[in-house]
């Protein structure tokens, strides 16, 4: 209703959850200024390439992943009491089979960057920790988003460790390698992390 302000909605708006969401979102912004930290640090040329393979490797991933959220996460929700048994089986869809996903993404990756032209030089090392940094992100995200039914505190500040210590790392080394490197490591570290916490969590509660 435009003809009325209603306070008591940006009360809702701004509620305990919600404000935790918020905040996330503007961690994840501060993540996506990465491209403006490479430009400005390391130039546009290294710029160029960074998005070439940042596009080639996270865009057929995120298409899939966002398909597979929105069916697969109000099943979470309806039967969030039976958490424990849903995160064995994403541990095995995710963890066991990761060597397949990521080789699938790698193939995926250089089929699309071809089409980027001979400008672009194939790079073997950074196709293969683009899309094995583009599937850690995706499970990632999925664990997190477990995190956050009942601990979003926690995802807040596992997501801002993840955060400060990328963009320290591209700011203080100002390579893409190493940055990309400790982005990999922290995603595994942090995800067995958050599986671990959420099945002792989900044990402790029946």
């Amino acid at each position: 209703n435009f003809s009325v302000i209603d306070f008591s909605l940006f009360k809702k708006i701004f509620s305990e959850y919600n404000r935790h969401v918020l905040i996330l979102s503007f961690i994840g912004m501060v993540l996506v200024s990465d491209k403006l930290l490479i430009g400005r640090l390391i130039g546009m040329e290294a710029l160029g390439y960074y998005s070439a393979y940042y596009a080639a490797s996270y865009l057929f991933v995120s298409e899939l992943s966002g398909i597979f959220m929105n069916a697969f996460w109000p099943s979470v929700i309806k039967n969030v009491n039976s958490l424990s048994e849903i995160l064995r089986k994403m541990t095995k869809l995710l963890i066991f089979y990761s060597p397949i996903w990521v080789l699938f993404i790698s193939l995926s990756t250089f089929v699309l960057f071809s089409f980027f032209g001979k400008e672009y030089p194939l790079r073997y090392d950074y196709i293969m920790l683009f899309s094995t940094s583009a599937f850690l992100g995706v499970a990632f995200s999925i664990f997190m988003s477990f995190l956050n039914i009942h601990h979003i505190q926690k995802s807040i500040i596992i997501f801002s460790l993840l955060v400060f210590f990328s963009i320290v790392t591209l700011i203080l080394t100002k390579s893409i390698l190493l940055y990309l490197y400790v982005q990999i490591f922290l995603q595994m570290g942090f995800i067995y992390y958050m599986r671990a916490f959420l099945l002792k969590n989900s044990y402790e509660k029946i």
